[in-house]
């Protein structure tokens, strides 16, 4: 793993992070001379892709979540109790009429869903994890020369459907 040595690009990352990962922005604030978002955009989704820059990130990221002591259940709990106050926000808000009780509980769900704006941070920490890809399965070779077989049979048949 190479180190990211280039100071502009280390601000890029830093103010990337700091800003909610707004790769225009973060540019457009390194690089002060740009001033169109579209060239700020296109540099930015440059510079995200390179290896370094990205590793750069990736270790940051991971060293806040474990300062936090951030776990993967906690977000999933977090941005699964947004959803079902979304739910009930829906549920209430299809309602003919509401009762007393019910008015003070879609208020406070109201707020709840307005502030799920955090949630988009709970997205960014997950997706940076690696949380939300699926478990990875280590299969055997065996299981492999089983499909190489399998493949080398159906394509022994003479070219025919």
């Amino acid at each position: 793993m190479s180190k990211l040595t280039n100071k502009k690009h280390i601000l890029f990352c830093e103010e990337y992070l700091a800003n909610g990962m707004n790769g225009t922005a973060a540019y457009k604030s390194v690089y002060k001379t740009v001033k169109k978002d579209k060239v700020a955009e296109a540099s930015a989704s440059r510079l995200l892709s390179s290896v370094k820059v990205k590793e750069y990130i990736d270790k940051n990221i991971k060293k806040t979540t474990d300062k936090l002591e951030i776990k993967r259940e906690d977000m999933l709990r977090g941005t699964l109790e947004i959803a079902e106050c979304y739910d009930e926000l829906k549920r209430l808000a299809l309602k003919e009429k509401l009762s007393s009780t019910e008015e003070s509980k879609f208020a406070r769900l109201s707020m709840i869903v307005k502030a799920s704006d955090a949630n988009k941070s709970r997205d960014m920490i997950i997706r940076a994890n690696g949380w939300n890809e699926p478990e990875k399965q280590v299969i055997d070779h065996k299981g492999i020369e089983a499909i190489n077989i399998s493949i080398k049979r159906n394509n022994d048949d003479g070219g025919r459907d």
